[in-house]
C-alpha cells in the first residue's frame, strides 16, 4: 500500500482574505517549496510574499482596501478577475483553499472559486472558519449562506467553528482569542497539506478524502493533536477525544466515517500505532467507516495524529439516502447546529450525558429538530 508523493506542480495551496491569506503565509514560511496563491481585495495582506505568488482583485472596486464587510463588493472583485483565475488553475489537479467567513472579501470570493474549479474539472478541498457567536448573527448567517453556496460546487469542505475554541481563549485577551482561531487554521491547512502531499507507505491522498466524505455531501471536521512525551501514545488519544474542535467527544462517537493520519519519526513503533487505533476505535461506533495512514518524517518529533470526522449536511443539497459506509448514516443524528448556543450555566465545563450519539443535555424539542 503505497502512494507516489503528489506532484507539486498539480497542487496550489489559496489563501482567501485576511485569515485565510495570513494562515498560507505562516505555512510558506516554513516551507517555501509549496506552490501558493493569496488572493484578496486588501493589499496589506498580500505583502511580504513574492509577486507571482498573490492575485490582487478588485482594484477598480475597492481601491485596494477590503471589502469592509461587503460581501457582494467581494463577489464582484472576483468575478471581474474570472477568465484570469480559470488559466491560472487549469493546470492544476488539486485545489486547497482556506479562507476565514464572516467578512467581505473570502466570503463574496469563495463560492466563486468553488464554481470556478468545478467549470474547469479542478479538485477543490474548502478550509473554512466560522465566526465567534458574540461577532453577531448576521455574520454567522452570510457564512452559512456562503457555505450552502460553496458545496454546490466545491468536493469537499472542513469546517473550524470559532464558537467551540472559545473555552481555551477563556480568561485571556480578545487578541489571545483571534490567534488561537488562526493557529488552529494555520495547523489544520498544513495538516490537510500533509494529508494531500502523503508519501507514506501506507498512505492517503485527496482521493481518500473524497471517498470519505461521499456519506456526508463533502462535509467534515478536522483536529490534530501532536506528544513527543513518554506516554505520548495515550496523551495523543485524550487530547484527540478532548479536542475542542470534536464538540467533546460527541463528533467522534456519531460519525459514520473518520479518517486516521498517523505521521511520527523513523523511532514511532508499531505497538504504538496499534495503541492509538485500538483506543480510537473503542471510542467510535463499530459501523464507523474508518481509513487511517501512515508516514515516517525524519524532520518530526514525537507522534502527530490527524482526524478528519465526517458530519452529514441538515439540509442536504440532493436527495442521498445511501452511504458508502453504512445503513446507519442515512438517519443518523449528526452533530447539533453550531448555531445552537445553549448555556448551561455552572454545568458549562461538565461532560455531556450521551446515549447512541445523541446529547440528552439538550432539549428534545432541539434533538427531534421539532
Amino acid at each position: 500500500m503505497h502512494n507516489s508523493k503528489l506532484n507539486l506542480k498539480s497542487f496550489l495551496l489559496v489563501g482567501v482574505g485576511g485569515s485565510g491569506c495570513s494562515a498560507v503565509k505562516n505555512i510558506y514560511k516554513k516551507d517555501k517549496s509549496i506552490p501558493i496563491l493569496l488572493i484578496d481585495t486588501d493589499n496589506e495582506s498580500l505583502a511580504s510574499v513574492e509577486n507571482d505568488k498573490v492575485f490582487p482583485v478588485g482594484s477598480s472596486v475597492t481601491n485596494g482596501l477590503s471589502c469592509g464587510g461587503d460581501v457582494e463588493l467581494g463577489r464582484q472583485s472576483i468575478e471581474k478577475e474570472a477568465s484570469k483565475l480559470r488559466s491560472i488553475f487549469s493546470n492544476k489537479d488539486i485545489l486547497l483553499i482556506v479562507c476565514g467567513l464572516g467578512g467581505g472579501s473570502a466570503t463574496g470570493i469563495a463560492p466563486v472559486l468553488a464554481r470556478i474549479s468545478r467549470e474547469i474539472n479542478t479538485q477543490s478541498l474548502f478550509l473554512v472558519s466560522l465566526p465567534f457567536a458574540f461577532e453577531g448573527k448576521q455574520r454567522m448567517q452570510i457564512s452559512e449562506d456562503a457555505i450552502r453556496r460553496m458545496r454546490s460546487n466545491a468536493d469537499a469542505v472542513v469546517q473550524l467553528p470559532n464558537e467551540r475554541l472559545k473555552r481555551e481563549a477563556k480568561g485571556k485577551s480578545s487578541q489571545v482569542g483571534f490567534e488561537i482561531s488562526h493557529k488552529y487554521m494555520t495547523d489544520a491547512a498544513e495538516s490537510l497539506w500533509g494529508i494531500c502531499n502523503n508519501s507514506g507507505y501506507c498512505g492517503l491522498d485527496f482521493a481518500s478524502i473524497h471517498t470519505l466524505l461521499r456519506s456526508c455531501d463533502g462535509f467534515c471536521h478536522i483536529a490534530s493533536v501532536k506528544s513527543c512525551e513518554l506516554d505520548q501514545s495515550t496523551n495523543i488519544v485524550n487530547d484527540l477525544i478532548n479536542h475542542p474542535l470534536m464538540n467533546k467527544g460527541l463528533l467522534l462517537k456519531g460519525a459514520s466515517g473518520i479518517l486516521i493520519f498517523i505521521r511520527g519519526s523513523e523511532s514511532m513503533r508499531i505497538d504504538e500505532v496499534e495503541l492509538i487505533m485500538d483506543n480510537l476505535c473503542n471510542y467510535m461506533s463499530d459501523d464507523t467507516h474508518i481509513n487511517f495512514g501512515i508516514s515516517l518524517d525524519k524532520k518530526i518529533e514525537g507522534i502527530k495524529v490527524v482526524l478528519l470526522v465526517t458530519e452529514e449536511w441538515r439540509d442536504p443539497l440532493i436527495d442521498n439516502d445511501s452511504s458508502i459506509f453504512s445503513s446507519r448514516s442515512g438517519n443518523s443524528q449528526g452533530e447539533l447546529a453550531i448555531e445552537t448556543n445553549i448555556n448551561k450555566g455552572i454545568f458549562e465545563d461538565m461532560d455531556a450525558t450521551v446515549l447512541n450519539s445523541e446529547d440528552f443535555d439538550v432539549p428534545t424539542y432541539i434533538r427531534k429538530k421539532i
